[in-house]
């Protein structure tokens, strides 16, 4: 196996819990039925009319779709518009758009600006029109829990909408939003009918629309990681690719962690987060990009259970996030402090009657990858050296 396949980072950190809640008519929260569920309040009515009818006079894209209008799905200017396909259930918000980027599975329109009052408006109007409203308030864990207040001030994060097939989610509180809509629920006369099967990687589909792929950086793997990560190897074309997407990511709302720390206290800039999604980069050598995707809302940092007895926790190596991908599947990731905690916990596999069946080194001698069997069971180490602290990801597997 080649080594541009070999190494694996996860991130799987931060945990963001979505907090929402019951509505009565009189705008008072019910009591929360459990630590991390607490009742919302509705929005206050606005003090302008709604409108009779949904944005009669605000722009929308026309003109047929073809395989020439392919080339390009990212729109700003005046071609940054509301797509004509939308279906006329869905309202359109009155406000500017600045930029659409649309797909075959969902969109997301950037407004340049809304006032509060069309938003009011516009949440009204779907109210009326049978939409259900599920407003979110994060909860960063490690930070103290402000929902309550935060709710009682109206001051929420996002708005998730819903009416049959109709997904849509929006910013809450600013006014340049951000808008995305799931077009599952209705016909898009574009990619899925003209764009041709690709013969290689491919972006993830879930997240083609709300995570941008770099440019000029060649797919060589995209590996899925149950139940929403993924791992992604890519050939950059130039020395300026990872500089390039970094810029593309925060353009697409993507924090780094200079901004906000990330869950290990890291501030280097290496993890771009936006709600329960985040990003980080490693590039081992001028022709390798290694891309990792975590969703951070099904993550732990406790051993787990089922593997006490069977197989060995890493000592000196403090597990960061435990992932469980089934009863007896596991994605762990710990930080050794140095490369002694990684040769130590290969030492305590192999003590324990753990036979070691590959391994997988650099050029230089730097270690990869080690995987170990016994009984059925298979353990995958990956070894990721870092600034600060040397990382293993472990892969437990009930064979």
């Amino acid at each position: 196996m080649n080594t541009n396949q070999a190494r694996l980072s996860l991130v799987i950190g931060l945990i963001l819990i979505l907090v929402t809640g019951c509505f009565s008519p009189t705008g008072n929260p019910t009591a929360p039925t459990s630590p991390d569920l607490i009742s919302i309040p509705t929005t206050p009515e606005p003090n302008q009319p709604l409108p009779s009818s949904p944005s009669q006079d605000l722009p929308t894209a026309e003109g047929e779709y073809s395989t020439s209008d392919l080339s390009n799905w990212t729109k700003s200017g005046a071609a940054a518009v509301w797509p004509a396909y939308i279906p006329a259930d869905i309202p359109q918000p009155e406000g500017l758009i600045r930029k659409t980027m649309e797909g075959d599975i969902s969109m997301r329109i950037f407004y340049g600006s809304m006032t509060p009052a069309a938003f009011d408006q516009w949440i009204n109007l779907l109210e009326e029109q049978g939409f259900s409203l599920e407003y979110v308030v994060y909860v960063e864990e490690g930070f103290p829990d402000n929902s309550e207040e935060r709710i009682r001030k109206g001051d929420f994060d996002a708005v998730k909408i819903s009416k049959g097939d109709y997904q849509l989610e929006i910013t809450y509180g600013s006014e340049s939003p951000v808008l995305d809509i799931a077009i599952s629920g209705f016909e898009f006369p574009g990619y899925s009918n003209t764009e041709p099967t690709p013969s290689g990687p491919v972006w993830p589909a879930e997240y083609a629309l709300v995570i941008p792929q770099p440019a000029r950086c060649t797919l060589i793997a995209v590996e899925p990681v149950p139940p929403h990560d993924y791992r992604i190897l890519c050939q950059p074309a130039d020395a300026q690719v990872l500089a390039d997407y970094q810029n593309s990511l925060q353009a697409a709302g993507y924090s780094p962690n200079t901004v906000i720390p990330a869950s290990d206290g890291s501030l280097d800039g290496s993890i771009y987060a936006w709600g329960s999604r985040e990003i980080s980069f490693e590039q081992p050598s001028t022709d390798l990009l290694i891309i990792t995707i975590a969703d951070t809302s099904a993550s732990s940092s406790q051993w787990p259970a089922p593997l006490a007895g069977v197989v060995p926790a890493p000592v000196n190596c403090p597990i960061e996030n435990v992932l469980a991908i089934s009863e007896s599947n596991y994605l762990i990731s710990c930080n050794a402090l140095n490369e002694k905690g990684v040769t130590d916990y290969i030492a305590l596999l192999a003590a324990q009657g753990f036979i070691e069946t590959s391994r997988m080194q650099t050029q230089t001698g730097q270690l990869v990858q080690v995987k170990f069997e016994k009984d059925g069971m298979l353990v995958d180490l990956m070894i990721s050296p870092q600034p600060s602290a040397w990382g293993i990801h472990i892969a437990i597997q009930n064979k």
